[in-house]
């Protein structure tokens, strides 16, 4: 069975199960290489790595949960929030 994108399910796994690994390689090798690092350096890249995971939620979750709420809403196009610059 393949999805819209032309990937297999075995090849859709196989790259999840390759970037679990990374991912568990990468936080055994910074939590030894950060064993005495300062709260500053742990903060600086606990920081970075919510940023990163609010990007991935942002770009992947967030279109898709407004596609979802455009069909509910009475309005034609979900509304829009401008923040003061």
């Amino acid at each position: 069975m393949r999805d819209s994108g032309g990937r297999s399910r075995g090849f859709i796994v196989s790259t999840w199960m390759a970037t679990a690994m990374l991912l568990t390689v990468a936080a055994v090798v910074g939590n030894t290489l950060l064993t005495g690092a300062s709260e500053h350096v742990l903060a600086f890249a606990r920081a970075l790595a919510s940023g990163v995971v609010l990007a991935s939620v942002a770009d992947t979750v967030m279109p898709m949960s407004t596609l979802k709420v455009v069909r509910w809403s009475p309005s034609p196009r979900p509304p829009v929030f401008c923040l003061p610059s």
